[in-house]
């Protein structure tokens, strides 16, 4: 099938392989017409229209379909990858897929194996420094680099299929992470006590997404380069190829080659935080209070590839979807009018918290504690470093529509320059109230309980560069512009060379 032979396919020989050139419509009644490659049967009441697929659901006799797509239409492009595919190799017993001429099935016809492995390292210095009876200082550093890698591939070159090799992650992942802190303890008496604590935390990771973490041998993105330079293709920032899909023989699923998607890109997240926490002993009471700051920063390059679709609707009957499956599509370079290209900005953020609290630990008699307390959380939204931002307002009048709601950006009067995404929540207040029982003498039974209300800056972790997935683009998106086409069953545009 790889030089547009597909008389081993059984839905080519049934019912052939249709040109997505000869695409017309839609009619009046929405439909579409197209021709399978092929000849009309000598006095079929269509005439020189028999490979129509008017002609062909009519149920008679009008078209002796061909299953050799003509090589001056094979699309070069599509032959470039198509040639790098390996051959067979392997007979799966459990599949069903008809055998072909060379011995082996038309599917589920080659074994490859695959490894990953991930090695992190650790290093951490610690100094601790007695001042004083009263004060003791500490310093900590904490460095862990590592690499997440796939040593074993089951096959290279321009059709390597990075989205099916590895466990969790498709790519080479380069990860760092870091910690330094240091501290305070001072003892102002026996029963009052004053820590103080500053730390900074960076995690970060990268596929090296210019070249999606593969080397040039293991890709063949330079030659990939070279075949794709005459279809002048845009492909979004830090994406080297698109990602292509295409469907394969005996409905034998898709098989995906090229960059994947939403997992090539770079990430880091940051955070620097200060907290003091002040202890007082009264009595049967345990006094505490103290407060945290935390500045955070994120950044994240990322950008979905362009993604082109040859699932086969374009080289079937247009009217009953039954044809060539989407090899066929390929090989012809009819790309599907569900391809899309998709270009996403993620500015460098920065966000902040604030938190108060207070509690009480009351032994009331030796072996019954009862905790309360009170914490106060102001959880700020995130706002670029650079600028400007937008946002949409629900409830101002737009005077365009006369409604509410209009596109607000820095400087409006609605949305002063330098503000936050939105106001911080002020209303986060968290009683908790807690108790441990020993019942025995021998205190070997304790039973503890307790009821607590907890806030959590969930909006701002929604849109952590540190997300794996792509519902990070909620609000990080600045500009997102898809291209694509609604109807169904007309090719878009052929992306590919000719």
């Amino acid at each position: 099938m790889r030089n547009g032979d597909f008389s081993e396919d059984p839905s080519s020989v049934n019912y052939g392989i249709w040109d997505p050139y000869s695409t017309v419509g839609p009619d009046a009644n929405g439909l579409f017409s197209r021709t399978a490659f092929g000849t009309p049967i000598p006095g079929n009441p269509f005439g020189a229209e028999g490979c129509s697929n008017a002609a062909v659901e009519s149920g008679k006799p009008t078209c002796n379909f061909s299953t050799q797509i003509p090589q001056s239409r094979l699309d070069p492009t599509a032959m470039f990858f198509m040639k790098s595919f390996p051959l067979p190799n392997y007979n799966d017993p459990l599949s069903n897929c008809p055998m072909g001429k060379d011995g082996f099935k038309i599917c589920n016809n080659f074994l490859g194996g695959e490894g990953s492995s991930q090695n992190p390292y650790n290093m951490s210095l610690k100094f601790d420094h007695q001042a004083s009876a009263k004060s003791k200082f500490f310093a900590e550093w904490v460095f862990a680099p590592g690499k997440y890698d796939n040593y074993r591939l089951p096959w290279t070159g321009p059709s390597f299929p990075a989205a099916e090799v590895g466990y969790g992650v498709n790519l080479p992942l380069w990860f760092t992470n870091q910690v330094a802190g240091l501290g305070n303890t001072y003892i102002i008496s026996p029963t009052f006590i004053n820590e103080f604590r500053a730390s900074f935390s960076r995690q970060s990771f990268s596929t090296h997404p210019d070249t999606a973490g593969y080397p040039d041998s293991v890709t063949g993105l330079s030659s990939v380069t070279k075949a794709l330079a005459p279809s002048r293709l845009w492909l979004p920032p830090y994406e080297p190829e698109p990602s292509i899909f295409m469907g394969l023989p005996a409905g034998n699923g898709t098989l995906q080659f090229g960059t994947p998607q939403w997992v090539n890109g770079s990430s880091m997240s940051e955070a620097y935080t200060f907290l003091d926490n002040v202890t007082k002993i009264i009595g049967k009471h345990t006094l505490k209070t103290g407060f945290v700051y935390r500045l955070e920063h994120s950044a994240r390059i990322i950008n979905p590839p362009l993604h082109l679709g040859f699932t086969g609707s374009l080289t079937a009957d247009p009217t009953t979807s039954l044809g060539a499956p989407g090899m066929a599509q390929f090989a012809l370079g009819a790309v599907d009018n569900s391809s899309q290209l998709s270009y996403s900005s993620y500015p460098y953020l920065r966000d902040r918290y604030w938190g108060f609290y207070i509690q009480d630990d009351y032994r009331i008699p030796s072996n019954f504690t009862l905790n309360f307390g009170v914490r106060y959380d102001i959880n700020g939204y995130f706002k670029t470093r650079q600028g400007p931002m937008s946002n949409f307002c629900l409830a101002c009048p737009n005077p365009q529509t006369g409604l509410k709601g209009k596109m607000v950006y820095w400087g409006d009067p609605e949305f002063p320059n330098g503000n936050d995404m939105a106001p911080a929540n002020k209303n986060s207040i968290g009683p908790r109230l807690n108790f441990a029982w020993t019942p025995f003498k021998d205190r070997k039974t304790v039973i503890r309980g307790g009821f607590d209300i907890f806030y959590t800056n969930a909006v701002n972790s929604y849109n952590k560069a540190s997300r794996p997935d792509r519902s990070g683009r909620y609000s990080l998106t600045i500009r997102e512009v898809s291209i694509r086409t609604s109807a169904r069953h007309s090719p878009e545009i052929a992306l590919l060379s000719r």
